[in-house]
């Protein structure tokens, strides 16, 4: 069957991050120290967010094994109840975590192919959606209209808001239901082989990785090459364009192009 649909990773897939981490990281903990600072609590924004991280890890821990997505918002919760009385860290927990996030949104960029390599596609006739893991819907959804990427992506799901992150079969199956398309006419485009490969492939279907090298952020991509293989790799989102006007096919299940 050919390809009538494109679903796509966010992070790394059509946005880059161009911020230092640990630099972004201490900022962060700056801003979390700030919002509380103005919500009258005069309390260490570095250790209130260490605190956080803490409690993150041990949620991703606690879901890693079947893929569960706990929010972010419960591990600020956890951590600002460390500090502060249950009602006052209910009462600010969203706003500390959306602190958290501010200094992150500004780092983020569209890669200069992402708008014309989606335009073209849209103009091809291509359904595109997007499925992004991540601990906090809300950040992508920032991003997402910070970039204006609302009219190219329908729908957009986020692992926070479904509950399950890739390569959970569930959130693809999700997006395929919605556009009531079978699995052999939609491909997956993404960076991370651990996630959007190997979920696409649990799915039922077929994915291109895109490997952009030394710049890839994610060390278990080189641990993962030799027992997940996507169906394509492409250098850059553009490549996808080169890869489906030349007819490729997809050997695994023989699904090509239009």
């Amino acid at each position: 069957m050919a390809i009538r649909g494109i679903i796509f990773d966010l992070g790394w897939t059509l946005l880059d991050f161009n911020g230092d981490i640990p630099a972004t990281a201490t900022q962060r903990a700056r801003d979390v120290g700030d919002f509380l600072a103005s919500n009258g609590f005069d309390l260490d924004g570095a250790a209130v967010f260490a605190t956080y991280r803490e409690k993150m890890r041990g949620l991703w821990e606690a879901g890693a094994a079947l893929n569960y997505e706990y929010p972010a918002r419960l591990a600020m919760l956890r951590a600002l109840r460390r500090y502060l009385r249950p009602k006052e860290a209910d009462r600010l927990a969203r706003g500390a975590l959306e602190a958290s996030f501010d200094s992150v949104v500004r780092q983020w960029q569209l890669y200069p192919d992402t708008i014309t390599t989606l335009s073209a596609l849209r103009a091809a006739g291509y359904r595109l959606g997007c499925i992004s893991n991540t601990n906090d819907g809300a950040h992508v959804w920032r991003l997402v209209d910070r970039f204006g990427l609302r009219p190219w992506l329908s729908p957009i799901y986020t692992s926070e808001e479904i509950g399950l992150r890739k390569p959970h079969p569930a959130i693809f199956r999700m997006l395929l239901d919605e556009w009531e398309m079978p699995p052999t006419e939609v491909i997956m485009v993404g960076d991370t082989l651990n996630a959007d490969v190997l979920g696409a492939h649990n799915a039922g279907m077929c994915a291109v990785w895109i490997d952009r090298g030394p710049v890839n952020p994610w060390s278990n991509n080189e641990e993962a090459v030799d027992h997940i293989r996507p169906d394509a790799t492409i250098g850059q989102l553009g490549g996808l364009l080169d890869l489906l006007r030349d007819g490729w096919e997809c050997r695994r299940c023989g699904k090509g192009v239009r």
